[in-house]
């Protein structure tokens, strides 16, 4: 997976099991808007990061902020508001690109428009 999360490559084995190469990107024209929910038994664990990430900013600690959001979007990279919280605590990182991606993250899995 890319750093940005919009392309992948990889190896798959086939049934002659030979490696073959792959790759994939999202597409800016999909509009996405496949956004879901944590499953019951990671919602507390998001909550909790997202939470905790939150704190972080509101108390001036970036870095740890970052490292909470990075965490959630790794759990549950489908859910808005690890992305949300990700942008903020990248914002408060001074990392202005990664809160750029993440904020685009959210309005694709919002359906809010496409790709930025």
């Amino acid at each position: 997976m890319s750093e940005d999360g919009r392309s992948f490559e990889g190896v798959i084995i086939d049934e002659q099991e030979m490696e073959q190469p792959w790759s994939g990107a999202r597409s800016p024209r999909d509009g996405g808007g496949v956004a879901e929910e944590p499953s019951a038994a990671n919602r507390w664990l998001v909550d909790a990061l997202t939470s905790r990430s939150r704190a972080h900013v509101a108390l001036g600690n970036g870095q740890a902020a970052l490292d909470d959001a990075e965490s959630a979007v790794m759990l549950c990279c489908l859910v808005p508001d690890c992305w949300d919280a990700l942008e903020h605590a990248a914002e408060a990182a001074g990392a202005s690109e990664r809160a750029a991606v993440a904020h685009a993250e959210v309005r694709w899995l919002t359906g809010d428009g496409h790709d930025e």
